[in-house]
């Protein structure tokens, strides 16, 4: 159990350092405006920045590199993450078999994600998206309840996850329609995507923190 916690904080660290080297090189362009230069943090899907022609049509072989790279080591944690998560809630033993087995296949969406960038596979890429969103946001949604259930688990993080699966479902909510071409995309599903990335990395470093000491 010490090594997957290792795994996953090793895991958030690097993701961060490595995206925010893939943020600094990114050419310029946003989904409203394709002309703006440089990387917006809150106008850019994480997405965007794996584009090998970022959207304002110049090059960008560095930072989807980087982008990519940084997706896969998030999926990496990811994976130990799931099975971790479980153990705080040690009663609920059938929903910690549903969790393990729907984030493993959300992290195997995570990877279908990275490999299909949006400029080369267009709406493949936001099928991947949905693929990886739906068995993930349920394994959260299954995790957060066996959490709450459980009166011997910890407290923070199960209500961290309740924030944190609250505000990816109204992003994946908003974020489905613009996929199947029912609406345009909507600037609030970028700044959501943004805070619910923020709140995810914590919900990992929380609940590795607290199966160590458990």
């Amino acid at each position: 159990m010490v090594l997957a916690c290792r795994a996953v904080r090793g895991s958030a660290a690097s993701f961060v350092v490595i995206i925010a080297l893939a943020m600094i090189v990114y050419p310029g362009g946003t989904s409203w405006d394709r002309a703006s230069p440089g990387h917006d943090f809150w106008l850019n899907y994480l997405c965007d920045l794996a584009r090998p022609t970022a959207l304002n049509g110049v090059p960008n072989p560095i930072g989807s590199a980087l982008a990519q790279t940084a997706m896969a080591v998030l999926a990496i944690g990811l994976l130990p993450w799931w099975w971790l998560l479980v153990r705080l809630a040690p009663s609920q033993r059938r929903s910690g078999i549903v969790v393990r087995a729907l984030g493993t296949i959300a992290v195997l969406g995570i990877f279908g994600v990275v490999l299909l960038p949006g400029d080369r596979f267009g709406a493949l890429h936001g099928f991947a998206c949905v693929a990886a969103g739906v068995p993930g946001l349920t394994a959260a949604l299954v995790a957060v309840v066996a959490l709450l259930r459980d009166r011997s688990a910890p407290r923070a993080p199960a209500w961290l996850g309740a924030i944190t699966l609250g505000v990816a479902s109204i992003c994946f909510a908003l974020y489905v329609p613009d996929v199947l071409r029912l609406s345009s995309a909507v600037m609030a599903v970028a700044v959501l995507e943004r805070i619910s990335l923020g709140l995810l990395l914590v919900w990992m470093l929380v609940c590795s923190a607290a199966c160590r000491t458990s």
